[in-house]
């Protein structure tokens, strides 16, 4: 696990006050400019290209949960997997707040001011079966997700129907298609997300 403190140079924080009250076996604390740490996984994906596991499938699963589910869905998830299943791929789990988001049409939970974004990332054996077999695991931990509150992160991979993603924009479903209408209106953008209704005039019913 990491945890990151941005600060000006001129005024360094403490590293004590910092870690104070938190229970860890060890740390290691290093102090970065703000480009190298945005860059921190640039090395990782290299050397997976390197050895040709970029290749492979990779049906990653993405949720944002709020603070008040996350425990359960997370420990619900891991027992059904090991990380053999996953390809050693990363499991990752990321603290964020929900003011901070202020673009409507990224839905994100708004049961708690706290957040998690969290990603099952697996490789998988380039196999349709082992491939279809964790698109089925991600689409049901998906429908397991939104009864407890969470808003899928639109980088994974799942089977969605239209009505769920109308489900996932609700609210601002109609907001939504009468974007699509006005930058989008000969449907070059997601042709093959079903998102939209093709082939007949928008409906904000649909």
């Amino acid at each position: 696990m990491f945890a990151v403190k941005y600060y000006n140079p001129n005024a360094p924080p403490s590293d004590g006050a910092l870690l104070a009250g938190l229970d860890h076996d060890g740390q290691e604390i290093q102090d970065i400019p703000y480009a190298a740490f945005v860059h921190r996984l640039d090395p990782i994906i290299d050397m997976i290209k390197a050895v040709g596991a970029w290749a492979l499938p990779h049906p990653w699963f993405d949720i944002f949960m709020p603070e008040s589910t996350v425990e359960t869905f997370v420990a619900e998830t891991l027992a059904t997997i090991t990380a053999e299943d996953t390809g050693n791929g990363n499991v990752l789990l990321y603290p964020l707040r929900r003011s901070k988001f202020k673009r409507p049409f990224l839905r994100v939970p708004q049961q708690n001011e706290v957040f998690y974004l969290y990603d099952v990332l697996p490789f998988a054996a380039p196999i349709p079966a082992a491939v279809d077999q964790w698109v089925a695991r991600n689409t049901a931990w998906l429908a397991r997700g939104r009864d407890l509150g969470g808003k899928r992160y639109n980088i994974g991979s799942a089977n969605l129907t239209r009505q769920d993603w109308r489900k996932y924009f609700s609210p601002v479903w109609p907001a939504v298609l009468l974007a699509k209408l006005a930058f989008d209106p000969t449907n070059i953008l997601t042709p093959g997300q079903g998102i939209f209704p093709w082939g007949r005039p928008v409906d904000c019913d649909d």
